[in-house]
């Protein structure tokens, strides 16, 4: 995978509000350390590989790599394999993408060797690019709901319209559902995917309001988002 797709997705709301910021700056080092290998190894990794190559036998190192364990923001499994829940999530998203994207490689191989040189648009070149949108859709299918846990309905009418999309607002599409999400006071009123991409919510402000603590007359800041402004 890190051929393939040498990155994944990091989401600083997430990083911000998440346990990780509880601990000290050694700590989240080690671990921006080990998501990295953990990526670059296809989201396998055990805990003598890291004790060899990112512990080395030092004692704050170790400090800090048994509080992740403890704190469970790193899972360990009987083979004492770690694991790192949003990776994962992510790792069998774009596997699913990746093999999507061979086979319609192979299928697509003679045709495209013989519109080789050719200037003009063709049919052929449609069709790369309904591929590369149905690739584009199940990343943004499989995130608004693993973001989102609502119930999975209207997936060809959300598909539909995720297609009428312009490239940049696919990626909009997709980077803003963990903004949009979280923006919303009362999860309830979450759109569904369909109307998410219908009303092209992806477009919005997004305002998340959080209280400040020590705060006596209890004042509530706003934080405006928008990240392609």
């Amino acid at each position: 995978m890190a051929k393939e797709l040498p990155y994944f997705r990091f989401y600083p709301s997430e990083w911000l509000e998440g346990d990780i910021t509880l601990e000290n700056d050694k700590t989240q080092s080690l671990f921006v350390k080990i998501m990295c290998w953990y990526w670059k190894k296809d989201c396998h990794l055990d805990l003598e590989f890291i004790s060899k190559r990112l512990i080395n036998g030092k004692a704050t190192l170790k400090q800090c790599l048994n509080k992740l364990i403890d704190n469970n923001i790193l899972k360990v499994d009987e083979n004492q394999c770690i694991s790192i829940t949003f990776l994962n999530e992510q790792y069998d998203l774009l596997s699913e993408k990746r093999q999507k994207f061979v086979e319609s490689g192979r299928k697509g191989g003679l045709s495209k060797a013989k519109a080789k040189g050719k200037r003009r648009s063709s049919y052929k070149d449609n069709n790369k690019d309904k591929d590369n949108n149905k690739d584009g859709f199940v990343i943004f299918w499989g995130s608004y709901h693993t973001i989102t846990k609502l119930n999975k309905t209207d997936k060809e009418s959300a598909e539909k319209y995720f297609n009428k999309l312009t490239d940049l607002e696919q990626h909009k599409a997709i980077d803003n559902i963990n903004p949009y999400y979280n923006s919303l006071n009362d999860k309830k009123y979450c759109k569904k995917a369909r109307t998410y991409l219908s009303d092209k919510n992806f477009n919005d402000e997004f305002i998340f309001k959080k209280e400040v603590k020590d705060n006596p007359h209890n004042i509530v800041p706003e934080i405006h988002m928008n990240n392609y402004d």
